[in-house]
């Protein structure tokens, strides 16, 4: 092979690997450049159930951060074709069209908010089109190229052309390092907490919350609140838009972190469920649990970007801010009317409740009752070793009736919904509750 030739907009193709594969080497694995075994655990392929035809199977721990995250998205494909899609009875060409949509999707909207980057696509031509053997770290970087592309139809193109490397031993690695080259180690390390610290943990070798984020959102914050805070002089990133799919964490209810609405209500009803190890998988059919935004959860969303400390008010000068933060007219008149209808008593605060309640039509209710679908990867976390998806009835109560949120069990899949739904109860179809682990 010939040596470095630079490409379009300051990426590399052909020769020896690019100075930005070598920047996002060392921000995935840190200063061991990624070493046994960590890194043998990462070097898995996007292979399916053969119980299941559409869930992706996790060989070893490790990789759970982009195995359920390809999942989420695979799930999203398959939502957006409901009408037209048997889910559960997918062959062979239509499992693999859902991997190429996901893939895409995770690797070009980490792009397209950026007005300066071609998409990169990664590429080990070394190993061929069945990349089996298990090669190590060192050679594995040696023989990466890079392939700049400039639109979505050429991604999906050359995800369509590579599905074998995908399905191969370093099918993971290799959407991994086109997410991170697409994205760029400059923006990356402008939007990481801590840039000295690697997405991937060197010891244990799962990945971080920046890693997840990146994945699911396109962007390596390290917060899962609602848009970017300053704390004590320091600018903390979170997550900026609506996200197409979500995320819940036990964390939350260990009250280790707040999940904002961003992530807290996508736009379609498929969550990665994060415990203190491991990430799943929930999803429902139930279109009424996500879509775009009502009324209420953006004018909650604006509110709560207010209310510094999270005290569930703000100020009553500050309602002309959060009013012409929602597009609503701010004017002297219309402000004091609606201070004293929030702010009887006098007390120099507007309370949540008080606001939504006061500006937001009420939104098409929830079901009462509504099917839920778990996925795990780890089939040693399967009953039967066997992954495939289980199924429960979630049902709703009233919040006045349900028991108090401290009874209810923490680090569990209950007590991880309970974030998002606090009055939620699960009856599982078949056997005990599935593991978060």
């Amino acid at each position: 092979m010939g040596r470095l030739v630079v490409g379009a907009r300051g990426c590399a193709k052909g020769g020896a690997m690019s100075a930005d594969l070598e920047d996002v080497r060392h921000l995935l694995w840190g200063r061991s450049g990624g070493k046994d075994p960590v890194f043998r655990s990462w070097s898995q392929g996007f292979s399916f159930s053969p119980h299941e035809p559409t869930a992706l199977v996790q060989l070893e721990g490790g990789p759970c951060a982009v195995l359920a995250a390809v999942q989420a998205f695979i799930l999203r494909s398959i939502l957006c074709q409901r009408d037209s899609l048997d889910w559960r009875r997918v062959d062979p060409d239509g499992v693999d069209q859902l991997l190429i949509d996901a893939v895409t999707h995770i690797v070009c909207q980490a792009v397209d908010d950026l007005s300066d980057r071609a998409y990169v696509l990664v590429e080990l031509p070394t190993q061929g089109e069945g990349i089996e053997a298990y090669v190590g770290p060192d050679f594995f970087h040696e023989e990466l190229r890079v392939l700049p592309l400039e639109t979505r139809a050429e991604v999906r193109h050359f995800f369509a052309t590579h599905v074998s490397a995908l399905r191969g031993t370093y099918g993971v690695l290799l959407l991994l390092y086109s997410l991170l080259a697409s994205r760029g180690p400059a923006n990356l390390l402008l939007e990481v907490n801590d840039p000295s610290e690697p997405l991937i943990d060197p010891e244990h070798g799962y990945g971080g919350q920046s890693l997840i984020n990146l994945m699911l959102t396109g962007r390596a914050v390290s917060n899962v609140w609602d848009g970017d805070r300053h704390i004590d002089g320091m600018l903390l990133r979170g997550i900026e838009r609506q996200s197409e799919v979500g995320f819940l964490t036990v964390m939350e209810r260990a009250r280790h972190c707040e999940v904002g609405a961003c992530l807290k209500s996508p736009r379609q009803p498929v969550w990665l469920l994060a415990s203190e190890t491991h990430l799943t998988v929930l999803f429902s059919a139930e279109s009424r649990l996500a879509g775009d935004w009502a009324p209420t959860e953006q004018a909650r969303r604006v509110f709560r970007q207010f209310d510094a400390d999270g005290g569930g008010f703000v100020p009553r000068a500050l309602l002309p801010d959060v009013l012409a933060a929602l597009g609503m007219t701010a004017d002297g008149d219309f402000t004091d009317v609606l201070c004293e209808q929030l702010d009887p008593d006098g007390c120099g605060v507007v309370l949540e409740s008080a606001f939504l309640r006061e500006l937001c039509p009420p939104s098409e209710p929830l079901p009462s009752s509504f099917i839920l679908y778990h996925y795990n990867g780890l089939s040693g976390s399967a009953p039967d070793g066997k992954v495939v998806y289980r199924v429960a009835q979630a049902f709703l109560e009233d919040e006045q009736d349900a028991r108090s949120y401290e009874e209810r069990p923490p680090v569990d899949i209950l007590g991880c919904l309970q974030t998002k739904w606090p009055a939620i109860r699960l009856r599982w179809l078949a056997g005990a509750p599935p593991s978060l682990n």
